[in-house]
């Protein structure tokens, strides 16, 4: 039996950084378009479309899978905005719901 499993890890350390490194420069060169963000539906959830509720500023944003710090992280470099309305909604309000969603998406993207 091989005696170095020690080894393994201690590879994976060591090499960790050059990929990382390689990644990095990958999306710098290529940057990341995210075809899809529910984000506008968060808001939505969270603080009624009130974008001006000061823990909605996208740079601050807490709970969420996205805010302007973590696309920069991600090297995200172009966002679709899902405009979302849930299938309740459908002989309901479903326009309304869709309408709502582009604005704040438009008013999202001024800010």
């Amino acid at each position: 039996m091989w005696s170095g499993w020690w080894l393994w890890p201690l590879v994976a350390v060591c090499t960790a950084d050059f990929f990382r490194d390689e990644a990095e420069r990958i999306m710098r060169d290529s940057p990341v378009i995210d075809g899809h963000n529910d984000l506008p539906w968060q808001l939505l959830d969270m603080f009624n479309n009130r974008l001006q509720d000061e823990r909605a500023n996208l740079t601050t944003l807490a709970g969420t899978h996205t805010n302007i710090p973590k696309l920069r992280a991600g090297f995200v470099g172009g966002q679709f905005w899902s405009v979302y309305t849930p299938c309740d909604t459908q002989n309901k309000d479903a326009v309304r719901r869709t309408l709502e969603q582009m604005d704040v998406v438009h008013r999202m993207c001024r800010m």
